[in-house]
């Protein structure tokens, strides 16, 4: 796989979108479906889901687009394809865990109007979760996000419609965590920075470069395991995912483009957060006794 890191990029899914249209096919299999990683310190036009600008700090930040060759067979399922964020996601969590671990890194709790920094090794697990569909959290906070889109690879006109006949397509991860960041320099009330719960951290080109190792490890393997054998893997995922998901138990609205497949207008959806489906569509039970299932869209606590 290809490490590409740069100082300064427009966005990390563009370069990350040029590589795959040029990629060496033998460097991917379905053992190892990565082919490159960008990473970057700063990005000009950084973007999360449905096009929404993503706010980063220069060198404060995790910013790193992962390019993978997949089958085409269970990119354009919708059995499978909801998986994929929620893959990304799984690994991104896994790697800030293993980094913080890594690092030695200590929890900052606050006592009264006092910061004190724990010296015991504490449970990252109970803390940094994955928020519904594609948002990594640390306690209530937004810490980072997910932006999976599908690429075209050599010789694929894929992307603007299903008609290509290759088995293969691309698909980019970008991932963005915040490191560094300073409260004040934080883009919403919600977000959060690793800087902020935890201490005796590295510089971030440092933490970055530990966790940018560790998710390209973690996003190969569970790629590889998906694609081979998809309904299995789909179900570990539900039971994995399930775990440490935010979203489930909670009040929620959800403004959601597709709610149901009969359904063609947008709505926004206010219930119970029950459960993760078999395909990681959410299951929200509304106040007025009905199911709605959610295949994406955003997700705000009541």
């Amino acid at each position: 796989m290809n490490f590409i890191f740069l100082d300064s990029v427009d966005s990390t899914q563009n370069i990350a979108r040029k590589e795959l249209l040029n990629c060496d096919f033998e460097s991917s299999s379905i053992l190892n479906p990565l082919v490159c990683a960008i990473i970057a310190n700063n990005q000009s036009a950084g973007r999360g889901r449905l096009g929404r600008k993503w706010v980063s700090e220069s060198g404060q930040s995790f910013l790193a687009s992962y390019g993978a060759i997949l089958p085409k067979s269970v990119v354009v399922d919708h059995k499978y394809n909801g998986w994929l964020p929620m893959i990304a996601g799984l690994c991104a969590r896994d790697a800030l865990i293993g980094a913080l671990k890594e690092v030695g890194a200590r929890k900052i709790c606050e006592v009264g109007e006092v910061s004190k920094v724990e010296s015991k090794i504490c449970d990252f697990g109970q803390e940094i979760k994955i928020k519904w569909p594609n948002d990594i959290f640390i306690g209530d906070c937004k810490e980072g996000g997910i932006l999976t889109e599908i690429a075209a690879i050599a010789n694929n006109s894929y992307v603007a419609n299903h008609e290509s006949s290759q088995q293969n397509i691309g698909v980019i991860f970008g991932i963005g965590l915040n490191l560094n960041v300073s409260k004040e320099s934080l883009p919403i009330e919600q977000a959060t920075s690793l800087q902020m719960h935890y201490a005796n951290l590295p510089d971030a080109m440092e933490l970055r470069d530990i966790i940018a190792k560790r998710l390209a490890q973690n996003l190969n393997n569970r790629l590889a395991s998906f694609v081979q054998n998809p309904t299995q893997s789909a179900l570990c995922l539900r039971k994995e995912v399930s775990a440490v998901c935010w979203t489930l138990g909670r009040k929620v609205s959800v403004y959601a483009p597709e709610v149901n497949s009969e359904l063609n207008n947008s709505e926004c959806v206010e219930g119970v957060a029950q459960s993760i489906n078999d395909d990681a569509s959410l299951l929200i039970l509304k106040d007025s006794g009905e199911s709605a299932i959610v295949h994406t869209g955003d997700v705000h606590a009541l």
